[in-house]
């Protein structure tokens, strides 16, 4: 055990915001009484094979009686642990290999320990239990204002005399206070104490691991004058904390959202979510490709928001806070990429464990367990020496692999190929014999919003050499597919293994040919549809339609086919002269002489009220290009890093975007592109080389 300065963090006044954790610490004093009236856990043994349940075992599913909030997120159940500390994250688990709950590390636990987080310590170090019935639990008073009382009972500290100490867990109602509580014993102190005290995140790194690294509160003592810290852990306490010492964690009023994630994702567009820390509270958010922590923002009160027209296969910085005057929180994503029909995917082009460029992935259950597709050389590949590789150790698995947007046509029969196998599992101690399934399904983006129909459904995967699936699949229309890849298990030690996947075309409709479709938004605020086409035979003519939901759709207008020879390219415009403000979906109907009809793959157009900002190509040359979709005019001033202007332009975004200038004889560097709209002013950086 041991204390890991990362950088130092000095407390003068007890009230701090952590990183992730948004919590005041404080440290009071006042009489600790046992409790009555309480209920004894059920406790499980968590090593049975070389240790007692006295020294090392839990409860897991503690009723805490009532809603209790913790960082954001919502929890009703908890689990209690015999070395002193609490879970609200993934239940304990038996194992007949050592789970090392009795050591203490909030720092950045793995294993079983890191898919229990987020975790509540109030004296994490190697307990053992005098008496079965010695860890207990309660809940008092009435609504709103109901306390959880979790106690542990003259326990037994590194193999010390009896009646050690006691302490108590207490959860508060509506204040989401968390309070430590202790009372000390005459009991010695065994050899080689070393305790940890503190609350931890759900995670050890945020779903954007660039943007914050703190994930937890560690105190650096037992004393009334401990200090808080987010950057070191002190895991060597070693004296008891006196008769009636007391520790409160207490939520900050003004915090910025956390939990943010990405839902569901495609080459042009993404969904995000977040928590806030209060009911009814309402945001500034900003989206840029250019890492440049935003003045101002857009203003929301809803808790996702689907962000359109963007680039495929491009990094973008959301940003976001509440509106109480919190610091902004960053999140890093990049769109799916796009592939061309046959595609193949060998996972040869991984690098170590990582995953090829062009697929992500996504894990719907425990995120902290680590149950992500990976890259492995370890085992035998179907072909080839790597293969993706899955597993649900340490808490149930939902993870999904998913490939680039793969353009497919309405009508068309395609065919998937895929070799799947499996490693053998002990499962030592486990209660059921573990169903090891993947299911394959395919949609316009990613997430349980954007999988929609099932290609194949694998259930009890038993083979442990490689078979092959073959399953065919037609689109109810034309656009660009994702495939997804879920893993889907209970607890097990066996590993999934995935390899030589491939999509090809069986069929497709020969007709017409529809060389591209686009719908922007002109200077007017309005939509410009424009398609261009060959080979019109038997064409009748086009219907533009209109939806704001991407499902229901409305004629905007009719135009006949010009229907000359084959060899002669066609060109067609339609204005939408009143789109709605928010998201607007398009599509062709492209419909023939006898009737029949198709459809062509689905264009959208944001017209939300958020600034989204493109600088590109970046870095470039003396000329760069600014895009802001959906904005009519801006001024735009260009400074050096020593504020010195060397630029200044009005600009009429006609085309949505507008070139920016420079003097060939400026140096190379970086250079502040302010951008001010009526609303708002956002600042760009731009590296010329």
């Amino acid at each position: 055990m041991k204390v890991i300065p990362l950088f130092t963090l000095f407390i003068f006044i007890q009230h701090f915001s952590f990183g992730q954790l948004n919590y005041q610490h404080s440290n009071h004093n006042s009489p600790f009484v046992l409790l009555t009236a309480d209920t004894s856990i059920n406790l499980t043994a968590a090593y049975p094979s070389a240790k007692s349940m006295l020294d090392e075992s839990f409860a897991n599913q503690i009723p805490i009686g009532f809603d209790f909030y913790y960082n954001g997120e919502k929890y009703n159940v908890i689990h209690l642990n015999t070395n002193g500390f609490a879970s609200l994250g993934a239940p304990f688990l038996q194992s007949n290999t050592d789970p090392q709950y009795d050591i203490n590390e909030l720092r950045n636990p793995v294993a079983y320990k890191g898919a229990i987080r987020p975790i509540l310590a109030p004296f994490w170090d190697d307990l053992q239990l005098s008496d079965m019935a010695n860890i207990t639990y309660k809940t008092e008073g009435t609504a709103p204002n109901r306390i959880f009382i979790a106690q542990w009972k003259n326990m037994i500290w590194q193999n010390g005399g009896p009646d050690g100490l006691s302490f108590q867990l207490r959860l508060y109602e509506s204040s989401n206070i968390i309070r430590f509580h202790y009372g000390t014993g005459p009991g010695s102190i065994g050899v080689n104490p070393g305790a940890s005290i503190g609350i931890t995140s759900d995670k050890n790194k945020t779903e954007d691991p660039e943007a914050e690294t703190p994930n937890y509160i560690s105190l650096n003592g037992s004393g009334n004058a401990s200090l808080a810290y987010d950057s070191i852990e002190t895991d060597v306490i070693n004296t008891k904390p006196a008769n009636g010492q007391e520790f409160r964690f207490t939520p900050l009023a003004c915090v910025p959202p956390n939990h943010i994630k990405l839902l569901s994702q495609n080459a042009n567009a993404v969904t995000l979510s977040w928590l806030g820390s209060n009911a009814g509270a309402n945001y500034q958010m900003a989206l840029s490709n250019i890492d440049v922590e935003p003045t101002v923002g857009t203003t929301l009160s809803a808790t996702s928001h689907t962000f359109s027209n963007l680039a495929p296969n491009t990094v973008y910085f959301f940003y976001i806070k509440e509106s109480c005057g919190s610091e902004w929180k960053r999140f890093r994503f990049k769109t799916s990429t796009r592939a061309t029909l046959p595609y193949n995917q060998g996972f040869e082009s991984g690098l170590d464990i990582d995953l090829p460029a062009d697929l992500s992935s996504q894990t719907l259950a425990n995120d902290f367990a680590g149950m992500h597709w990976q890259n492995s050389q370890l085992l035998n590949a179907a072909s080839g020496s790597k293969k993706a590789i899955n597993s649900a150790r340490f808490a149930k698995a939902d993870s999904w692999l998913y490939t680039p947007a793969i353009p497919l046509q309405v009508g068309g029969v395609y065919q998937l190929s895929f070799k799947y196998s499996r490693t053998a599992a002990s499962d030592i101690g486990l209660m059921m014999t573990p169903n090891l399934k993947i299911l394959v399904k395919y949609g316009f983006g990613t997430g349980n919003t954007g999988m929609v129909d099932t290609i194949v459904f694998l259930n009890n995967i038993s083979n442990t050499s490689y078979n092959t699936q073959i399953s065919t699949f037609s689109p109810s229309s034309s656009g660009d597919y994702i495939l997804g890849f879920g893993f889907q298990s209970d607890v097990t030690d066996a590993i999934i293994l995935l390899d030589d996947i491939q999509v090809t075309v069986l069929s497709v409709p020969l007709p017409l040919r529809l060389l591209s479709f686009d719908a922007k938004l002109n200077a007017q605020e309005e939509v410009d549809l424009t398609w261009t086409t060959s080979h019109e035979e038997n064409v009748s003519h086009f219907e533009a339609e209109h939806s704001t939901d991407g499902k229901t759709f409305s004629t905007l207008g009719k135009i006949p086919a010009n229907k000359p020879d084959d060899d002669i390219t066609n060109h067609y415009r339609l204005t939408h002269p009143n789109p709605v403000n928010g998201h607007n979906y398009y599509r062709l109907k492209m419909v023939d002489l006898d009737g029949k009809f198709e459809y062509s793959p689905v264009r959208w157009v944001d017209l939300s009220d958020e600034l989204v900002t493109l600088l590109y190509p970046n870095p470039s040359g003396y000329e760069v290009f600014l895009k802001m979709p959906g904005v009519k005019d801006a001024s735009i001033l260009v400074y050096n890093l020593e504020g010195k202007m060397l630029n200044a332009q009005f600009a009429n975004f006609s085309e949505n975007e507008c070139k920016i200038s420079l003097n060939a004889q400026v140096p190379s560097g970086i250079y502040l592109v302010a951008v001010s709209t009526k609303t708002e002013t956002r600042i760009l950086k731009w590296m010329i080389e």
